[in-house]
């Protein structure tokens, strides 16, 4: 179990939740309480998931490298490298957004038939993703 968390399969596993989330939510464009709930989760989850996933790469000091190739684009990829620099601010970024998806529940209520909830689910859970990404990539192109 361990080894599937500290390595490239765990870090797809994280940023899979955040996409579930993002993509649930706009499931529920009609429902601003459950597109609120459904996001929060996600995020709550994910962001409870990216901080084991930080704490495990940072004391174990396995290094993930790994490529993801478009099948669409041939010549576009995406290194990502993950070592305990990378770890420490997936860990950074899973904290701050685990409280602020808790605070996030009831305050997003204040907003409900006054905006689209399941929109801004979908790019809170895209925003945090990115910046997961940003800090793990090695390169891009």
């Amino acid at each position: 179990m361990l080894d599937i968390l500290q390595s490239e399969i765990g870090f797809a596993v994280l940023l899979s939740l955040y996409g579930i989330g993002a993509f649930g939510s706009l499931f529920f464009k009609k429902n601003d309480s459950s597109a609120n709930l459904w996001q929060n989760f996600f995020s709550i989850l994910a962001s409870l998931y990216g901080i084991i996933f930080s704490i495990t790469v940072f004391v174990f000091t396995r290094d993930i490298s790994f490529t993801m190739h478009s099948p669409i684009f041939p010549l576009v990829s995406l290194s990502v490298h993950i070592d305990k620099l990378s770890a420490f601010f997936i860990f950074i970024i899973s904290f701050i957004s685990l409280f602020c998806s808790i605070y996030g529940i009831g305050y997003i209520k204040h907003f409900y038939t006054k905006y689209s909830i399941s929109t801004l689910g979908f790019w809170y859970m895209m925003f945090i993703a990115c910046m997961l990404l940003v800090v793990s990539a090695s390169r891009g192109i």
